[in-house]
């Protein structure tokens, strides 16, 4: 097995000779930062930035304005809020819960209680990519999530929303270094680097670099990643901007699988250890994740306030995942694949699939501009998306290796190899889409997008003993708001919107007499209602809205001959309040986010499924941070957050649940300026301030019920070095 990897070549190409089409002349002499808040502190949920909600897909529109709910979190927030990867902002976002996410793997999110799909919910730079690797998020500026169904923003994706990953740009002057220590002695380094180039500072060039030792709390789990990236830029002429950027990441480090039931009970959290990795047997090989992802933007003004944007980006992505994890019971009195047994005992698994390859192409070309018809004004865009999709997982290894207990101990030896064959998918999506932004009156708009999408996909087993399952289809998605600002900066609006997706009977099931493995099933919309309130007012904003979203449900049904296939049953109904609201007065500045969900099932012909609630599904949330500024040269800020979940239903019957859990964080942050015109920011931060011990979330993955513990409390340390 090779373990070289390469960025792509097309976009490395570009990026050098983008670097050597204009020589440095000069060093531009501006300010020490890219951002005049960079040494602001904003700690927990904070405040989004007042600017354009470009996820959402509306132009020019301001995020206040906008009649739907997208949240910008830029680099600052992440930093203070301790946000190291995606999965950490279920910190930050009430609409955002953990759907799976175990330490060292991927980061599996939820919104507004739907989990996202890893192929087709995440962007960078606005063009999809897969999510099935671990992001780095070194080398980004920000990170946005848009909230509800996303058909006129993406085409195919399930509801929820979507999360977009930006990548920092050439901006300024910015010569910046970072060292991070945590309690658990994971130590980090980066490096950012920037500056314009040229007489007229034409090109822009920007570095990032980080390295991390990894040594958390979870035992054992120790690894290390690294990330490098090029971001440069071009003003070829007024109007004519060039944007390259590329990166290559790779990590290598033991995933941590959760603990389950014991039995039909939920075990105590108080009696296990959050960190113990139960992957952590003397056979285990660690998880690697090699990544390198790039993008090439040309905008170019075309008169009359008109511009035209096309960008296209690649991701290569390459992995071994491996584990030992454990998965059911089987024992003279006990036999069950979804928990453990009574005793805490459980069946250890050996998985390892090498070589699996995931590249995805994207290319978006877009115009807009105004346009009047007689007294009303139009904001519009039209675009051309299209983009691939290559999945390669060749094989799986299986082993049952023995049988192991809650303690982590392995008590039993034995070894029963079984390879399975595993997915091979090509998919190729082609779209046209419009928008349009229309001011009706003083104080009115409405919106309108329209999105058709043509797919072709096509999944197989790699033994070929499946036949491969082909689908084409092409799927309309439209998109309709109606905005009133009734006094200033303060909005109500109504919208409504549908998004589609392409559901697949699974390959390979544990159901027996499963006819249907393989087949594609009908495209599925979903579509959602909603109603909001928004207010930007001098110190304060304000949000309130309602939604209300229903889904087709696929799932196993079985008829009178004990039959089983894979298909459309019922949907899933998910309805909830959203709120949020954050402000300064004074020295202080504070934040507060809520959802309330209720989720249920209708509409199944599968007895005692109807009314019920979907598991892993959180009933609410709350987000709470605040913080106080030292008025004086000092630059001391001190802060805490506290994050709250309600209860979630762990198995389908609604019979057990886990209960609702509090974690309360805590930090400090002082500047300290230097006499050349730089600063030293040093920031102490503690994760789970009071050593909180709870069950964190409880996914049903891969056909096992998983508990997922709140991670022990974690202190870090980072010096920052503006220079």
């Amino acid at each position: 097995m090779s373990t070289r990897f390469h960025p792509p070549l097309r976009l490395t190409t570009l990026a050098a000779l983008l670097l050597a089409s204009s020589a440095p002349q000069s060093w531009a002499q501006t300010p020490p930062n890219d951002d005049p808040t960079v040494l602001e502190t904003r700690v927990a949920a904070p405040r989004a930035r007042d600017a354009k909600a470009s996820i959402a897909g509306f132009g020019n529109t301001p995020a206040w304005k906008a009649p739907a709910q997208a949240a910008s979190y830029s680099k600052d927030t992440l930093r203070e809020a301790q946000v190291r990867q995606l999965s950490d902002l279920t910190t930050l976002d009430a609409s955002l819960s953990d759907a799976y996410n175990a330490p060292g793997y991927w980061s599996i999110l939820a919104l507004r209680g739907f989990e996202l799909d890893l192929t087709q919910n995440y962007l960078r730079e606005g063009l999809p990519i897969s999510a099935e690797t671990s992001l780095p998020l070194d080398n980004k500026s920000g990170v946005e999530v848009f909230k509800g169904t996303s058909g006129i923003q993406s085409g195919i994706s399930a509801p929820g929303g979507l999360i977009n990953l930006q990548v920092k740009r050439p901006a300024g002057s910015v010569r910046s270094a970072e060292l991070s220590w945590s309690s658990s002695n994971s130590l980090l380094g980066s490096l950012d680097l920037s500056e314009r180039l040229g007489a007229e500072q034409m090109v822009g060039v920007r570095l990032n670099a980080a390295h991390e030792t990894l040594r958390p709390n979870q035992h054992p789990s120790d690894g290390q990643r690294h990330l490098v990236a090029l971001a440069a830029d071009w003003r070829i002429q007024p109007g004519t901007l060039l944007e390259v950027e590329v990166e290559h990441s790779r990590i290598q480090q033991n995933s941590m699988p959760g603990q389950s039931l014991h039995g039909g009970q939920v075990p105590d959290a108080d009696d296990l250890d959050p960190d113990l990795n139960l992957n952590g047997q003397a056979w285990t090989r660690p998880t690697v994740m090699e990544g390198s992802t790039g993008s090439i933007r040309l905008t170019q003004a075309l008169g009359s306030q008109w511009t035209a944007v096309g960008i296209y980006g690649e991701q290569h992505l390459r992995a071994d995942d491996r584990a030992a994890f454990p998965f059911g019971c089987n024992t003279l009195t006990e036999s069950q694949t979804d928990r453990y047994c009574s005793d805490g005992t459980y069946d250890v698994y050996d998985y390892q699939s090498d070589d699996e390859v995931r590249i995805t192409r994207a290319l978006d070309v877009s115009v807009s501009g105004p346009w009047q018809t007689g007294s009303v004004k139009h904001d519009l865009t039209l675009g051309l998306a299209r983009s691939t999709q290559r999945i390669d997982v060749p094989t799986a290894v299986f082993d049952v290796m023995g049988i192991g207990d809650s303690s982590g101990n392995l008590v039993q030896d034995f070894f029963i190899p079984i390879q399975d064959p595993q997915n091979l998918r090509r998919q190729t999506t082609t779209a046209l889409y419009v928008r349009d932004a229309i001011t009706l009156a003083p104080g009115w708009t409405a919106w309108a997008g329209l999105r058709t999408t043509r797919l072709e996909r096509r999944q197989s087993l790699s033994d070929g003993s499946v036949p491969e399952a082909r689908l084409s289809d092409t799927m309309t998605t439209p998109w309709l708001a109606l905005g009133h600002e009734f006094a200033p900066r303060q909005q109500v609006y109504i919208s409504w919107g549908e998004g589609v997706e392409n559901l697949l009977a699974p390959l390979k099931s544990t159901q027996s007499n499963y006819l249907n493995a393989g087949e594609y099933l009908p495209a599925v919309k979903s579509r959602q209602t909603e109603i909001g309130y928004k207010a930007q007012l001098d110190q304060l904003y304000l949000g309130l809205n309602w939604f209300r979203i229903s889904r087709p449900q696929g799932a196993y049904v079985t008829n009178g001959a004990g039959e089983t296939r894979y298909q459309l049953d019922g949907q899933a109904l998910h309805q909830g309040i959203e709120g949020e609201a954050r402000g300064t007065v004074g020295a202080w500045s504070w934040s507060a986010a809520a959802m309330v969900l209720d989720a249920k099932r209708k509409g199944s012909r599968t007895p005692g499924v109807n009314r019920l609630t979907p598991t892993n599904v959180p009933s609410h949330t709350l987000k709470l941070g605040g913080q106080w500024r030292a008025a004086n040269a000092l630059g001391l800020t001190l802060g805490g957050a506290l994050v709250h979940e309600g209860s979630r239903e762990v198995d389908i019957g609604n019979t057990i649940d886990i209960p609702a859990w509090t974690r309360l964080d805590a930090f400090a942050s002082l500047v300290q300026r230097t006499s050349g015109g730089g600063a030293v920011t040093w920031q102490l931060g503690v994760k789970n301030l009071l050593d909180t011990r709870a069950w964190r979330e409880s996914p049903n993955k891969f056909g096992h019920i998983y508990l997922s513990p709140l991670a022990s409390r974690t202190a870090t340390l980072t010096a920052r070095f503006d220079f």
